[in-house]
Order: C-alpha cells, then sequence, then structure tokens
C-alpha cells in the first residue's frame, strides 16, 4: 500500500512538472535593422527601390534593396540593412511615372537603433510628389 501511495505521489509530481514548462515560443531579438515599405496610394508601386545611405543621386548606392512590386494598400517584406536613418533614398515608379525622395545629406542623424520598421509612402497629387512617414513596428 505504501509503494502505491509513493508511486501515485511521484506521478502527480511529474505532471504537475511537466505541465509548468517554460513557454518558449518568445519573439527573438531582432539583431539588425529591418525596413519594410507600406504603399498607401492609390497606385501600385513597381521597382521600389530603398537607399538607407543615399543622397541626392538618381542611381541606388551599393546598400540599396529593391522591393519590386508593392500593391496598393499593402506592405512589402521586411529587408535587413545595416545602418538606416529616419529617412532614406527611395524610388519608384507608379501611376506610369519615376518618383524620387532624396536627401542631401544625414549629417546629425543618428542610425536607428536595431529592430523593425515601415516607410509609410504617401501621395500629394496637391503637389504631385511622394511623402513619407517612419513608423516603429
Amino acid at each position: 500500500m505504501k509503494t502505491i501511495s509513493t508511486l501515485a505521489i511521484a506521478i502527480c509530481g511529474l505532471l504537475i512538472f511537466i505541465s509548468c514548462k517554460k513557454d518558449k515560443t518568445t519573439t527573438p531579438e531582432i539583431k539588425e535593422v529591418q525596413v519594410r515599405v507600406a504603399n498607401a496610394t492609390s497606385w501600385t508601386f513597381y521597382n521600389c527601390t530603398v537607399d538607407p545611405t543615399g543622397t541626392l543621386s538618381d542611381n541606388p548606392g551599393p546598400n540599396a534593396f529593391n522591393y519590386g512590386q508593392i500593391n496598393i494598400d499593402t506592405n512589402s517584406d521586411y529587408h535587413g540593412f545595416p545602418k538606416v536613418y529616419n529617412y532614406s533614398w527611395v524610388r519608384l515608379t507608379m501611376n506610369n511615372r519615376t518618383y524620387y525622395l532624396k536627401f542631401f545629406d544625414y549629417t546629425g542623424e543618428t542610425p536607428l537603433a536595431n529592430g523593425r520598421y515601415t516607410y509609410k509612402i504617401t501621395y500629394s497629387a496637391t503637389n504631385d510628389r511622394l511623402n513619407y512617414e517612419l513608423i516603429k513596428d
């Protein structure tokens, strides 16, 4: 009888131990800056290229990434970059025209911390230009 009680207590203890495992489904730490593009316009983006260190040139630099086609009201996949600022050089085609977001330089700017970000691109018909907003995801 004593061995049956001991065995029952051992089984209960084992069941409690197994059911109290820590949840291992935590999100892994992101060890780079990952950026995606959100199309918040009325046109599909084609050949959407982002260069996080590009400036006034019409051509992307070696750190550029082409996200390809981004449909209306959708986001691209994330892409990792070694260094990204609050704003980046962007070139894309929409409505049969090529648009740019070009900046003079990044003097005084601090690179973004590791994590995920979205460049939300909008279009202003009043002045026929792209605008964008950086969103921390």
